[in-house]
């Protein structure tokens, strides 16, 4: 006969100590995720944290990033609250640090996640939808543009009424030939903005390429209607190589609009059209008639800006004591800028300081630039790699170019085989020296209003690149040299206050151009 199991006998002894331990269990594990994620309230932790950030936003409404940025760390320090990081990395990708700048980003969306894990009524969904679109920006700035699309979707995922974030990662997947994604993003944006005639434009190339009816589309979009947009519409066709629609929508707005600020501009890009067309008759009339109509100065001197006490200028300024001293001095950093290029090895490997030809001024091969000055503003990630020349560089544009809208300090290299398209700088006011660090004996060149000129190893030169000016490299080795921009030395210093208000200027920003 079987013997009975015996049932384990639970008393209320043995029970007690069962819920003892449960509790114990469950109030270590909420003080250990407070060890681990100490996140006090946020209402608290936001408040003194925006307390505290009060003189950085100062500094930097003032135009000071890199101070602002040294006063925002303490208080992100103390109060490490989501929204602090992503200011933080909005002043670093302001000052074109765009590594520091992501990273602060991905610090911002972590911290955010494990806010609104704690406190679901935490502001989640707006900051993350800004958070994920300004990642897309950095990885766009690092040409990684397939992780920029991705942060474009989540991005959607936590806001999908954002029509400027559909068209943003639209644009990006027209560029990669993702037409049917494009298609779809493109659908929405104009449905939820159908007043935005560029929104209209994009989603007429797509179906153009998809084979689909889009005459509605570009009839909507390149219209008088459209006013300023024509010029963003037209920009953008002669980017994707929709010649005939650049050309159609810059000649309306320059028809219906030949007064406006803009109409420079988009001349400009309309000679760019019709050269690439191969209309060069057409061409030369339409110059003819902007010079006549006072939209261009000069037909070689076509920039955004023209200082009215620098005309008429010269495309290659004669040697004066002021510009000898400021040819001589850069020249003294030639070896020490060597050393550091041989220290840092291949500029390719460092994503986060190469940028490539963010204008689209390449015709065909590779451009690299490393940006130690952009519009003034001082770039110090980039300044920290140059161990040698660092000091000294620093010390040029304080003597020369402090304060500078539109000025740059850049090493930039072209690869065989390259060649840059004739163009324009954005104003007469600064001037622009050419140092040459490692440069090819034959097959690559400068040419500024029709005179052309090589570069030489160690030594400097000065143009006005105001005036049209074109670069090919046609040998068979890298070319790199040293960019840098000074202020006219025939402006007073009052003409040199009144040129920044006038341009706004803020020390940061990335509209100045170089090769």
């Amino acid at each position: 006969m079987a013997k009975k199991t015996k049932r384990p006998v639970v008393t209320l002894q043995t029970l007690l100590l069962y819920v003892g331990v449960a509790i114990a269990a469950i109030i270590g594990g909420q003080l250990i995720g407070t060890y681990v994620y100490p996140v006090p309230d946020f209402r608290v932790e936001a408040g003194a944290f925006d307390r505290c950030s009060k003189q950085s936003e100062a500094t930097a409404a003032r135009g000071n990033l890199p101070e602002a940025i040294q006063q925002l760390w303490p208080c992100l320090k103390a109060h490490p609250v989501p929204h602090g990081y992503y200011n933080l990395g909005q002043m670093y990708y302001q000052t074109g640090q765009f590594y520091k700048a992501r990273t602060l980003f991905h610090r911002a969306m972590e911290r955010l996640t494990i806010y609104a894990r704690r406190y679901t009524e935490y502001p989640k969904r707006d900051l993350s939808a800004d958070i994920y679109n300004n990642l897309a920006l950095c990885y766009i700035k690092q040409q990684d543009k397939v992780t920029a699309r991705a942060m474009w979707h989540k991005s959607l995922q936590a806001r999908g009424d954002r029509p400027q974030i559909s068209f943003a990662l639209a644009t990006s997947e027209l560029d990669a030939g993702l037409l049917e994604d494009a298609h779809l993003h493109l659908l929405i944006a104009a449905e939820q903005a159908p007043d935005v005639p560029h929104y209209h434009y994009a989603l007429a190339v797509a179906q153009r390429r998809l084979g689909k009816p889009f005459e509605a589309h570009l009839k909507q979009a390149i219209s008088p209607s459209a006013g300023t947009d024509l010029v963003t519409i037209g920009l953008r066709a002669k980017e994707l190589g929709e010649l005939a629609d650049a050309r159609q929508a810059l000649q309306l707005f320059l028809t219906t609009n030949p007064t406006h600020p803009n109409a420079v501009t988009a001349a400009d890009a309309l000679l760019d059209v019709l050269a690439a067309l191969d209309l060069p008759d057409e061409r030369q009339q339409m110059l003819d008639k902007l010079v006549a109509e006072g939209i261009f100065h000069h037909p070689l001197q076509r920039p955004g800006y023209l200082h009215p006490s620098l005309l008429p200028g010269e495309a290659w300024p004669a040697n004066t004591p002021k510009l000898s001293a400021a040819l001589a001095d850069l020249e003294t950093v030639f070896e020490a800028v060597q050393l550091d290029l041989t220290a840092q090895g291949s500029l390719s490997d460092k994503a986060d300081l190469v940028l490539r030809d963010e204008e689209s001024l390449t015709i065909q091969g590779d451009w690299q630039q490393v940006v130690l000055v952009r519009d003034g503003a001082i770039h110090q990630h980039a300044f920290n790699e140059f161990l040698y020349a660092g000091r000294a560089l620093l010390e040029l544009v304080e003597r020369y170019s402090k304060g500078l809208p539109k000025g740059s300090l850049e090493l930039s290299t072209i690869a065989p085989g390259t060649h840059i398209r004739p163009h324009c700088g954005p104003s007469n006011h600064r001037l622009r020296l050419h140092l040459g660090i490692q440069v090819p004996e034959t097959g690559a060149a400068l040419t500024v209003a029709g005179q052309q000129r090589a570069w030489r190893k160690g030594e400097a030169f000065v143009f006005d690149d105001s005036f049209e000016h074109e670069v090919w490299n046609n040998s068979t080795e890298p070319r790199t040299i040293l960019i840098f921009d000074i202020w006219h030395p025939k402006l007073s210093q009052a003409e040199r206050k009144e040129i920044r208000q006038r341009m706004n200027w803020r020390p940061f920003g990335s509209d100045a151009d170089g090769h």
